[in-house]
């Protein structure tokens, strides 16, 4: 190897140490990390629940889908990362790799955003339906949720945030829909 070639590959690997490559986060580790999102969540969700049995406090079914609504997004805001995926050791990036701004990390959340902004809709029109304070069992309160008409609305809204998600498999960047939508990155830390 001559002078000038051992001179190139110092350089080149001087750039590498500089600039660390990145590693976008693949579908299994972001799956993994939404999971752990979901155990974090699942005490919120099942006072949910058991508010929409026994309680029956809108003001309680309000408050709580709200701060599930606002989690993802506050979370990637605030530390670049929501529970789930610092768990699984990555973080969320915009086009630069800088921290997600608040207009970002909402633009991102965009396909649960409107799964959510329905869910409100939908557990007032419920809370405040004719009959639901006398309603105990499972069936019943799905029966009253099929008499308010959203099924259609609510499956593509579930089908757009699959979508989204499956995207994340067959994109060179790693990056979901609701990424290629926000200009945002999921990477290893």
């Amino acid at each position: 190897m001559s002078v000038e070639d051992e001179l190139i590959d110092d350089n080149l690997n001087a750039l590498n140490t500089a600039s660390p490559r990145i590693v976008y986060a693949g579908f299994w580790v972001r799956v993994g990390a939404a999971l752990v999102d979901v155990l974090i969540q699942a005490p919120l969700i099942a006072l949910n629940v058991y508010n929409s049995f026994q309680l029956k406090s809108l003001s309680l079914a309000l408050l709580l889908v709200i701060i599930l609504m606002i989690y993802k997004p506050a979370m990637e805001y605030l530390y670049g990362a929501t529970v789930g995926k610092m768990a699984m050791k990555i973080k969320v990036t915009d086009k630069e790799l800088n921290p997600l701004s608040l207009s970002t990390a909402i633009l991102r959340f965009s396909p649960w955003l409107l799964s959510s902004v329905l869910n409100l809709v939908t557990t007032i029109m419920l809370f405040t339906k004719d009959g639901f304070q006398d309603i105990t069992g499972f069936m019943e309160i799905a029966a009253f949720q099929s008499e308010l008409g959203f099924e259609g609305i609510s499956s593509m809204l579930g089908l757009l945030v699959i979508v989204s998600g499956l995207t994340i498999a067959f994109n060179n960047n790693k990056q979901g829909l609701h990424d290629m939508i926000a200009g945002t990155y999921c990477i290893e830390k």
